[in-house]
């Protein structure tokens, strides 16, 4: 299983990569601090920016998706007012407790089946 995409061979290596990891954060940091502030001064070009910025420093599919995700969801609540987003929130949730239920009872189930067909073989072969 791999758990990192690069192959440290040493502390020291692992230290450098920690480091260069920090000023990563840090650079992407000032970078969404400056394109927040210039979108809430309402520069169209700076939202545009920060969303291609994000894009491109994205480090994978999931951050990607993440990074054109998060201004439509910025937007989608400023113009509903959550209201349309709370709904939607709420069915998939709902969606979600409901899937699991039918999931756990249909396990149980079987597990319920399984036991009797075993006890039922064990008391036959007695």
């Amino acid at each position: 299983m791999e758990l990192y995409r690069k192959q440290l061979n040493s502390v020291a290596e692992l230290r450098r990569e920690k480091k260069r990891l920090k000023v990563d954060r840090k650079i992407a940091a000032e970078n969404a601090e400056a394109v927040e502030q210039a979108r809430e001064e309402g520069d169209p070009l700076a939202s545009i920016l920060g969303v291609a910025g994000d894009l491109f420093a994205s480090k994978g599919v999931g951050s990607a998706l993440i990074s054109l995700a998060m201004p439509v969801f910025r937007t989608a609540l400023r113009k509903t007012e959550g209201g349309l987003l709370k709904k939607a929130a709420k069915e998939v949730l709902g969606g979600y407790v409901k899937w699991k239920a039918i999931d756990f009872g249909v396990t149980l189930a079987m597990r319920f089946i399984r036991r009797q067909k075993y006890k039922a073989e064990r008391e036959a072969s007695s």
